[in-house]
């Protein structure tokens, strides 16, 4: 019987280079100069956030590359072994790290509670997170999950609201991080599309109960019934059609929208992260082999602040403040910055050049991908349809009604979101409604498990949001409740009650609860 033991190193971050540190070689038959680059990435990232030890857990088992060895790898002539290296960055030198590391495994003996409380410290204090190196010599960089940007960036504010809770265990501690995870293709059970959506999905396990998905997995059923390019492994990439079977196959349903122009690309894009949701862009570019395509998983998105809404006919868009995202992009690694812009009035992706990407790069937006639960019907487009047509309905009352001949502009917003998820932002945010009338509001409105939130906002009615049943369609669209959550603004209940009539809203969904 073998005789495994594990093997934990400290190391001082930046000493050597990881890859030397590691002793890894450059695969004989790399396609670029820098075949190591997502590595390199990382380092470089992790050294922005500070990190100054590194740990090498010597003998890891990763669920991941444990499948793809067993679908793939086992089955080579001369096999690979199906353990990994596993390396977690602190922001604390040697000997803080070691003092805090036993500080935390003593906490223990006092009481569980003592001992979780003392693990959440140290995490938040200096644990930067994790990537696993596989044993592949050509692409070695296996699930990678990093603590992401600080929220203030420059000349705007960075939100993550598509990643998650992870958990670590290292010498006894529990460690924990939030962030989305990032692998390298491998080009033998996954390349870009399969990646991407291997990303996208891990988000979506924190709120539904999905299978995890593995790369080998993902390109298994995404070849079930299609093979365009040929055999599923090696994978030579996914199409389109193909990328839809996978999540489908994954118990997700996949909402596909063509990129079109860029305001209908930018709502998207923005509306989808803002929910929590991990849309997948689907690039093009011309090579000098032809067209490239190209995809990546959006982690977070970079806004504008201060924001000042730019209206077109009296009505402002809230996603108008969406200047850029950071991608998973498997070619290079997590958080990858990148601006969006406006080029004959498409949408087009511009990265960047910092760190380890050294040349600029601009690649067309051709279609989003959002992995969403199979009960949400009404699309992002939909919603932000419905949204207008709200605009244009308190436009038209203030000036028929109202006679109010120089309107303010209305600014419109719209996300999917759990109908908990609203209940608990009513009673936990700043102005919120206090418990009594959270209490009146769960017990007279039935929210379904996804709501579609559109906020209305103006100085005359304050903000309005209209809370719409996404297993319906826009055609068929019902309304669970009209909420003012500005009740003493001047006209909040005269344009309540008219919205509440014009979606011919049930008895007591409208209510001021303020």
């Amino acid at each position: 019987m073998a005789d495994i033991r594990q093997a934990i190193e400290f190391r001082a971050f930046g000493s050597k280079p990881l890859a030397e540190l590691l002793r890894l070689d450059v695969p004989p038959f790399a396609r670029t100069k820098d075949p190591l680059r997502q590595l390199q990435y990382i380092e470089a990232y992790v050294k922005g956030l500070g990190c100054a030890t590194v740990v090498v857990e010597g003998h890891y088992i990763d669920r991941d590359h444990i499948e793809d060895h067993s679908a793939f790898y086992s089955r080579n002539f001369v096999s690979y072994p199906n353990c990994c290296t596993r390396l977690h960055f602190f922001a604390l030198d040697e000997a803080a790290l070691r003092e805090e590391l036993k500080s935390v495994v003593d906490s223990g003996k006092d009481s569980r509670s003592a001992y979780g409380e003392a693990c959440e410290a140290l995490s938040r204090k200096a644990y930067l997170g994790w990537s696993v190196l596989k044993p592949l010599h050509g692409c070695p960089v296996g699930r990678t999950i990093l603590r992401t940007y600080n929220e203030q960036g420059d000349k705007g504010r960075r939100v993550f609201p598509c990643v998650r809770r992870y958990r670590a265990h290292l010498l006894g501690v529990e460690l924990a991080v939030y962030g989305l995870p990032f692998q390298q293709q491998d080009t033998g059970v996954s390349a870009c599309a399969t990646t991407a959506i291997w990303a996208a999905l891990h988000h979506f396990r924190e709120v539904e109960q999905v299978a995890a998905a593995t790369p080998a997995h993902i390109t298994s059923v995404a070849s079930r019934y299609s093979l365009p390019f040929g055999r599923p492994m090696p994978s030579e990439g996914l199409s389109i059609e193909q990328m839809c079977q996978a999540i489908q196959g994954m118990g997700v349903s996949p909402h596909l929208h063509k990129a079109g122009n860029f305001s209908t690309a930018q709502s998207i894009i923005y509306s989808a992260t803002m929910s929590g949701m991990a849309s997948i862009l689907i690039l093009q570019r011309e090579g000098e082999k032809g067209k490239e395509r190209h995809a990546v998983t959006t982690a977070g998105i970079k806004l504008k602040e201060p924001f000042t809404p730019v209206p077109l006919e009296g009505i402002a868009e809230q996603s108008t403040q969406l200047m850029g995202a950071y991608v998973h992009d498997d070619r290079w690694g997590p958080y990858v910055s990148a601006v969006f812009e406006k080029e004959q009035d498409g949408a087009w992706l511009r990265y960047l050049p910092r760190g380890v990407v050294k040349e600029e790069e601009k690649w067309e937006l051709t279609h989003i991908l959002i992995p969403m639960h199979s009960k949400i019907r009404l699309s992002f487009g939909g919603l932000q349809e419905v949204a207008m047509e709200v605009a244009k309905w308190i436009k038209v009352y203030f000036a028929v009604q109202l006679k109010i001949a120089d309107e303010p502009e209305i600014t419109i917003d719209s996300l999917i979101l759990r109908g908990y998820q609203y209940v608990e932002d009513i009673l936990f945010e700043k102005d919120g409604f206090g418990a009594d009338n959270v209490r009146q509001f769960s017990s007279e409105v039935s929210l379904p498990r996804y709501i579609g939130r559109i906020r209305v906002e103006n100085p005359l009615t304050g903000v309005i949001d209209i809370l719409v049943d996404t297993t319906g369609t826009v055609r068929n669209l019902y309304c669970s409740a009209v909420v003012c959550r500005t009740p003493a603004a001047k006209h909040a209940r005269a344009v309540g009650d008219y919205l509440a009539g014009k979606f011919k809203a049930h008895p007591g969904a409208f209510g001021f609860l303020k």
